[in-house]
């Protein structure tokens, strides 16, 4: 009963969120825009978006050889294109994670249905990690950027970076924890079982392989980034890379609370407001929004003629 009022509520605020950022769109600008896309900018976009996602493949694919399951970068990125396509067509619905390990576990089995989910789980984790390294880098060059001079950065990086140590200790922690004490420990629950499990995956890894799955996360998390400024250039919107080095993470982070159906609308208001304070007009800065979306979604279609095909 509470999982369904609160995905009804998730709904609800999913649809007003949206139907705010529909009202805030000047129509009359927007058709005065359309005539001057830059077309060129729209495709490098949607590449590099194609590229994020092998660098994600192959980052899924090295992980699996590590944990001792044989799946190549190509069917890695076949998983990863259906599922996209699941997560931007059905948000909410069925979870993207979900139908990727449903394809692995058809590949290679029931048998390997843990260490398959320990795989997503563990990449995921890389992922966040190397979202908040991008962010805390920027930290650290941005007195060198115009975004120095916007107050509301220094009431955020503060929070985010206490994260990034917190998370960075948590790893070297994992690492450094001596194995028999873990072995040791007796665990009482289901759920902390699996976290131990999961450790335990961890720490199979050698220094070197974690931080090759690290590189490859922050390359896929890079080519994301730079696509959406590209998709900014081709509105003609006048905001430096810098600028979404720093706001992408967070809005990555904003998508991850789960208050709105796979994250629609928490990503594009959180965009929208950080574009606004920056001097942008409202108008464009919903479009663009719209347009990140719309670019996640021709990307997926790909997987959806793939899944087409397997029907």
């Amino acid at each position: 009963m509470i999982a369904k009022a609160f995905f009804c509520f998730k709904v609800i605020f999913t649809v007003a969120v949206i139907f705010y950022l529909f009202t805030i769109l000047d129509y009359n600008r927007i058709v005065f825009l359309l005539p001057s896309l830059v077309p060129e900018y729209i495709v490098l976009a949607y590449v590099l978006v194609l590229f994020s996602i092998i660098a994600s493949s192959i980052r899924w694919s090295f992980l699996l050889k590590q944990l001792g399951i044989s799946q190549s970068p190509l069917v890695s990125g076949h998983y990863f294109l259906i599922s996209m396509f699941y997560g931007v067509m059905l948000p909410g619905t069925i979870g993207a994670d979900v139908i990727r390990l449903t394809l692995s576990i058809k590949l290679h089995g029931l048998t390997r249905k843990f260490m398959l989910a320990v795989s997503i789980v563990m990449e995921r984790a890389c992922g966040l990690l190397s979202i908040l390294a991008i962010f805390a880098v920027m930290h650290l060059l941005i007195s060198f950027a115009p975004l120095a001079q916007q107050p509301y950065f220094g009431e955020i990086h503060y929070p985010v970076l206490a994260v990034v140590l917190g998370v960075a200790l948590f790893v070297i922690s994992v690492r450094l924890v001596p194995r028999n004490w873990l072995e040791k420990q007796k665990i009482i629950s289901s759920l902390l079982q699996r976290i131990s499990e999961l450790i335990q995956g961890f720490r199979h890894l050698s220094w070197i392989d974690v931080l090759k799955i690290f590189g490859l996360s922050a390359s896929a998390n890079l080519l994301d980034i730079v696509s959406s400024y590209f998709l900014a250039q081709a509105l003609h919107i006048d905001v430096s890379i810098y600028f979404f080095l720093v706001v992408i993470p967070i809005v990555y982070l904003a998508t991850a609370i789960p208050i709105s159906i796979g994250g629609l609308g928490v990503r594009e208001g959180v965009l929208t407001f950080f574009l606004v304070q920056t001097g942008v007009v409202a108008s464009d800065a919903v479009l663009l929004a719209f347009l990140i979306y719309l670019n996640r979604l021709g990307v997926a279609m790909i997987g959806g003629v793939l899944q087409a095909r397997k029907l």
